[in-house]
């Protein structure tokens, strides 16, 4: 029936293929899923006129919406994950099940937080590890503006540890400040290699690491500078300190501490 349709309009087949080859495709000419996708609206209601939200689903941007607008997206039936971001804001993660399905989110600016909100379909599931609605993300947001300013976008960076009694809380943080550099432009050094460089150096990364051992690290990993961090405190008096050091001089070139 697809490629049925897709003759109608004069378009090659081919272009099907590869229309529906992608885990998130925008929708474009008005055209349905087969009965292995779902659709995926996203509409923006906010005030705020300039500039658009990114959309990615599994951490894949997959498109944007403008203020006062939306935007269509086809995903394979399946579990997904689906956020917004504006700048270094970003929403928490929800979590959602495409069943050949038409499922609808809601995203918007509310008090300086950029909010996302299931509307219609399957209700949200909470994904694993993403710590959303804790204020973990509003903290490392706010470190990442502070340590930004003391290094140029022509470094390499190397995120060397997040310290914590919470393994699933570390790996959030370090790849969620990953994730903001990135899409800041800045460049990083992929997690592949440190874990080789650790490996080869016989590095490790366990209780308290002193700053001759990250340095080290970084610089083996080819990085002019190095982020390392840790999470202190519990329940309602938590933080999160992050430290920027120079692989060539060891300086402490920034620090960051924000409360969760």
């Amino acid at each position: 029936m697809k490629n049925y349709i897709l003759r109608l309009l004069g378009i090659p087949v081919l272009f099907s293929l590869l229309f529906f080859s992608c885990a998130s495709t925008q929708v474009g000419m008005g055209l349905l899923p087969d009965n292995e996708y779902a659709v995926v609206t996203v509409k923006r209601v906010d005030s705020n006129t300039g500039g658009t939200f990114k959309v990615l689903i599994d951490n894949r941007n997959v498109g944007s919406v403008a203020n006062g607008s939306e935007a269509k997206f086809l995903v394979k039936n399946g579990g997904h994950g689906i956020h917004i971001v504006a700048g270094i804001r970003q929403s928490p993660i929800i979590g959602f099940t495409a069943n050949s399905n038409v499922l609808e989110f809601t995203t918007y600016f509310n008090a300086g937080y950029l909010q996302l909100e299931q509307t219609a379909g399957s209700p949200p599931s909470r994904i694993a590890g993403s710590y959303q609605n804790s204020g973990i993300e509003d903290a490392v947001n706010n470190a990442a503006v502070i340590i930004m300013d003391s290094f140029s976008r022509n470094v390499r960076l190397a995120i060397i540890n997040v310290s914590s009694d919470d393994r699933d809380l570390s790996e959030f943080v370090a790849y969620e400040l990953e994730f903001i550099l990135v899409n800041n432009r800045y460049i990083v050094v992929d997690r592949s290699e440190l874990d080789r460089v650790r490996m080869e150096q016989n590095f490790q990364l366990s209780g308290d690491v002193d700053d001759d051992t990250i340095v080290s690290i970084g610089k083996f990993a080819g990085a002019d500078i190095v982020i390392t961090g840790a999470i202190t405190g519990s329940g309602e008096t938590r933080r999160l300190r992050l430290r920027v050091l120079n692989t060539q001089t060891a300086q402490v070139m920034a620090v960051a501490s924000e409360r969760f």
